[in-house]
């Protein structure tokens, strides 16, 4: 998030030393921070899928691991 933050700070103080005449050049550096952004955004979507299928798998290996250690101490028993 500070990352992002520092960026659009960046944008915001370049577009703001530019003269007006370089208009054209300005948008096209906006275009290119906005299509940075969606992948980032893309990127950290992707990520939580990845975390969250990991997880899962995680969890029901703990499961079964726990289920089994049960059943071998009531077999003890």
């Amino acid at each position: 998030k500070r990352n992002l933050m520092r960026t659009r700070q960046s944008r915001a103080l370049a577009v703001s030393a530019c003269p007006e005449s370089e208009t054209q050049i300005v948008s096209e550096i906006e275009d290119v921070f906005d299509r940075w952004e969606s992948r980032i955004a893309e990127y950290e979507l992707q990520g939580a899928t990845r975390t969250h299928v990991c997880d899962q798998f995680e969890e029901g290996f703990r499961s079964e691991e726990e289920e089994r250690e049960l059943r071998a101490e009531l077999q003890s028993l």
